[in-house]
């Protein structure tokens, strides 16, 4: 992506710096998204404006409008990597299963960190920017993402119960044999 951006570089200088910011904000958004994911899997921290302005070059900006989109996406992702996780292993990510204390934390309590600090956001006076009506859309997904994340959560906590201490999907089963269908 560096290579990328190194390209584009020159036509986002100068007077063009902000001419062309709304064909590049799309892509800013979901490189966000995925430096965002990265670092949250690394540090189990969002990543700040500052750390993701410097992993851009020098002359493409990175708006806070940017940054808070590209955020909104990092919800589903996150929503997805639990999910999955907790599909094949049978844990939520960052979860220390019995031993948690009240200082640790897990993926649903990032994501439900996230919800709030959303929705106290004021999208209202975010004026022409366009981030008022973009926000709407993406406040809505990422609820739902979060409640799935809860609603997963509470259902292996509700079948764990029911499960053998320790059980874990057997994902080494040979598939490739025919699908029965009704």
């Amino acid at each position: 992506m560096q290579e990328q951006f190194t390209l584009i570089a020159p036509d986002l200088t100068g007077i063009n710096a902000w001419r062309y910011q709304r064909q590049i904000s799309g892509g800013i958004q979901e490189y966000m998204e995925a430096i965002s994911f990265q670092h949250y899997l690394v540090n189990q921290t969002l990543i700040t404006l500052e750390e993701a302005a410097r992993s851009l070059p020098e002359t493409i900006t990175l708006t806070g409008d940017d940054y808070i989109l590209g955020i909104f996406d990092l919800v589903g992702e996150l929503m997805r990597f639990a999910i999955t996780t907790m599909a094949t292993t049978g844990t939520l990510p960052g979860s220390k299963g019995a031993e948690t204390t009240a200082d640790d934390r897990d993926i649903l309590i990032d994501l439900r960190s996230l919800r709030t600090s959303f929705q106290g956001l004021d999208t209202t006076s975010c004026g022409g920017t366009g981030l008022g009506k973009d926000v709407e859309k993406k406040m809505e997904v990422m609820k739902t993402c979060v409640e799935k994340v809860e609603t997963a959560v509470y259902g292996m906590i509700v079948r764990g119960r029911e499960r053998p201490k320790g059980w874990v999907p057997d994902l080494a089963e040979d598939r490739s044999g025919a699908v029965e269908s009704y």
